[in-house]
């Protein structure tokens, strides 16, 4: 509860740059920080928040470009397929 991955970047982008990642109640309800981080920008923007969260799905995309072994070939398909759909 007090050290997840919201909050442990949070303390860490905080000690490079104080009070550069304002304390939010969704530091410690990770189910809240998506909204929270793209709601001060810290995540691409999109029109909205849902449609960002669309955006970032891409469990069923992984499957698809799975066979892809290097990194940057992988990087490039997913964005295309981001795209795409």
């Amino acid at each position: 509860m007090f050290s997840n991955c919201t909050n442990v970047l949070a303390r860490t982008v905080n000690k490079l740059d104080a009070g550069a990642v304002p304390f939010d109640i969704a530091w410690f309800l990770p189910g809240y920080s998506d909204e929270f981080l793209y709601e001060k920008g810290f995540l691409a923007q999109a029109d909205s928040f849902e449609a960002a969260h669309r955006m970032a799905h891409i469990s069923p995309l992984i499957r698809e470009l799975y066979q892809i072994a290097d990194p940057a070939a992988f990087s490039q398909a997913l964005r295309a397929a981001q795209r795409r759909d």
